[in-house]
């Protein structure tokens, strides 16, 4: 297994464990984190606190995320390609969704660079009422 597969599997179990400081300490200074549009939470954030106050924390407000499986982890063309199925309920209306996913990483230097979350985003406006 590569040293990049092995980054980010560790990120990715410290944010499932939320161990957000380590986690966030694996990002570059300039990371940048992509959420597609359509979604609760959508746009573009460039850097760990950026991405920590404009994302993660709203979303962790909004949304209680009870699974996530990893299907499949893949490296090429100087990418990380993470594939799997994520779960999650609306604080608000108590629903919850399931969607499969894909994450598009860059590694630079050991540290995560940038970060692509690829989903149906219909499924999770779903329980919003």
């Amino acid at each position: 297994m590569s040293a990049n597969i092995d980054l980010v599997k560790t990120s990715l179990a410290q944010f499932a464990n939320g161990e957000m400081e380590a986690f966030l300490g694996n990002l570059t200074a300039d990371c940048v984190w992509k959420e597609p549009a359509g979604g609760q939470i959508s746009g573009t954030w460039v850097g760990p606190q950026a991405i920590l106050e404009g994302l993660f924390m709203p979303l962790a407000a909004t949304f209680d995320w009870k699974h996530t499986a990893v299907d499949a982890i893949v490296e090429a063309n100087g990418k990380v390609y993470v594939m799997g199925t994520e779960e999650g309920r609306n604080l608000k209306t108590g629903k919850s969704a399931t969607t499969s996913f894909t994450q598009i990483l860059e590694i630079r230097d050991g540290k995560l660079a940038s970060f692509e979350h690829i989903f149906d985003t219909h499924v999770f406006q779903l329980t919003e009422n």
